[in-house]
């Protein structure tokens, strides 16, 4: 399959030469945890689910536009993706996360996958002066 810049699909997330397909700007300045966006328009998002197992689950589902998403950690200069949480995590966590999962005894939890291009299209930087 390939990929043309912009297009990233799960399997392009695993290529060892993303940085070839990335249209980003900030692909020499990773996002560093804390690092806030706010969703420009609803939008599709990749919901991880964390588990106290050594596995992860996911599913897709829809992010309402305004949600304020904050980056889980540094992220690496070798990944295009990153991890956020929203701000408002317990309340969307309902709208996100399938009943099955949030209410397995197994359950720990979820966090949203990005990737760099996302930045622009999906996702607008917040900083301290317009918060």
């Amino acid at each position: 399959m390939e990929v043309r810049p912009g297009e990233w699909k799960v399997s392009s997330r695993l290529r060892a030469d993303w940085r070839r397909f990335s249209t980003g700007d900030r692909l020499d300045n990773p996002i560093r945890k804390g690092e806030r966006f706010v969703v420009e328009h609803e939008t599709p998002v990749e919901v991880m689910t964390h588990w106290r197992a050594p596995f992860t689950g996911g599913n897709s589902a829809t992010l309402p536009a305004g949600t304020v998403v904050v980056a889980s950690y540094d992220q690496s200069s070798d990944a295009p993706g990153f991890n956020c949480i929203p701000e408002d995590y317990e309340r969307l966590e309902t709208a996100l996360v399938p009943e099955a999962d949030r209410t397995a005894a197994k359950y720990d939890g979820y966090s949203l996958s990005f990737v760099l291009d996302d930045i622009g299209p999906k996702l607008r930087p917040l900083t301290e002066e317009a918060c």
